[in-house]
């Protein structure tokens, strides 16, 4: 998503209040994670390798929109927002399967954001958003599931895309890197 390290964008996760963001590999800098009222936003820069994680517990199941990610156009005035919808989530952490590389005895995390440097390789630096979708059941030797979710993507000017960011997460005035 944001190629460039001068050009940071921000993921934004809606949450219930005081949420309890997981990292998946080390640490993640306060520099880099923002804990809002009902909101948690996350720097995507590809300057290094960090992966957020939130649990169910802490996800606001009354949005269909679970997660975002707004960025400023490079040599543009406008913006980008980019949302993920779904209501085909874990829902307790005893759904939960994506168990994290580093802390694997820690609690699990159903949405993610990746942010990815690859120093030896820098077209493939890159930044991800991700819902884990429910688990699949085995029958009849075969893994079977189903999940419906959506991607929209919008530009505009920042007080367009603020409206749109609002509207889908119900952040107000959300902070950006």
């Amino acid at each position: 998503m944001s190629l460039l390290m001068l050009n940071p964008g921000t993921v934004l996760i809606p949450t219930n209040t005081k949420p309890k963001p997981l990292s998946y590999f080390r640490m993640i800098p306060e520099d880099r994670l923002k804990i809002g009222e009902n909101y948690v936003a996350f720097k995507i820069d590809v300057s290094d390798i960090y992966k957020l994680a939130i649990r169910p517990e802490d996800i606001n199941f009354d949005r269909t929109a679970k997660i975002g990610y707004m960025l400023k156009i490079p040599d543009s005035d406008e913006y980008c927002f980019i949302v993920k919808l779904s209501d085909d989530i874990p829902k307790s952490q005893k759904e939960c399967f994506d168990i994290s590389r580093d802390h694997p005895d820690s609690e699990i995390g159903v949405i993610q954001s990746y942010n990815s440097e690859s120093p030896d390789k820098p077209m493939l630096n890159f930044g991800e958003i991700e819902l884990q979708l429910n688990p699949f059941k085995t029958i009849d030797n075969a893994s079977h599931g189903k999940a419906k979710h959506q991607l929209f993507g919008y530009i505009g000017t920042k007080e367009e895309m603020l409206i749109i960011v609002e509207k889908y997460l119900g952040i107000d005035n959300p902070f950006l890197f």
